[in-house]
């Protein structure tokens, strides 16, 4: 399931302009359209990097280091995007250590899913020393081997029959779409998508709105 930001081009000002010059300005506003598409991913992405600790690469569609999905849909009256993706783990949010420090190590786990905020997220210390030799389920921790923070669930301490849950964190879905951005994620799309299309029209002869 994914979840939508909606913006729209303010284009009724230039609606007498379209229909006077028929598919010269047609073709701009298809351009403009298609600029739109390439800049929006990229503001969004900014925005979203200002709260979230992630790389705004991994929140940026154009990206080859996206972590989500994006579809672009619409055209010269309104565009979509439609983000979708898994929760992840915390190895996109500054997670330290970032891999098992060595056997018999004691650990703390902590990472920073808001910028500013470090939290502790699982830790290592040696079996037995918690009230029993985490005969239910462990503490979140970092495996040999293995990248993302892991908890033991149930079975042994390895082989077959280890079970073991990762620790998810955030999807870009819900970085992007954050409430308290969006008011802020519309104005700049909708500002960004009047600069487009001003300077497409612009070029065909339109001096001013």
């Amino acid at each position: 399931m994914g979840v939508d930001i909606e913006f729209k081009f303010n284009n009724a000002v230039f609606a007498k302009e379209l229909l006077l010059h028929g598919e010269k300005w047609a073709k701009e506003m298809d351009y403009a359209v298609r600029d739109m598409r390439r800049a929006a991913p990229p503001i969004v992405a900014g925005i979203a990097a200002q709260r979230y600790n992630i790389k705004k690469g991994e929140l940026n569609a154009n990206s080859k280091n996206f972590q989500g999905g994006c579809r672009l849909s619409g055209g010269m009256s309104d565009l979509t995007l439609t983000y979708s993706g898994r929760r992840l783990t915390a190895t996109h949010f500054n997670m330290n250590p970032a891999a098992n420090p060595g056997v018999g190590k004691v650990y703390k786990l902590k990472a920073t899913f808001i910028r500013g905020n470090r939290v502790e997220i699982g830790h290592w210390r040696k079996p037995g020393t918690e009230g029993g030799a985490y005969g239910g389920t462990s503490p979140y921790m970092l495996l040999p081997g293995k990248k993302p923070p892991l908890q033991r669930i149930g079975g042994g301490w390895g082989g077959a029959g280890a079970k073991y849950k990762p620790f998810r964190t955030l999807s870009v879905p819900q970085m992007v779409t954050y409430s308290g951005n969006r008011d802020e994620v519309t104005d700049k799309l909708q500002e960004r998508a009047s600069e487009i299309l001003m300077k497409r029209l612009q070029g065909l002869g339109l001096r001013r709105v």
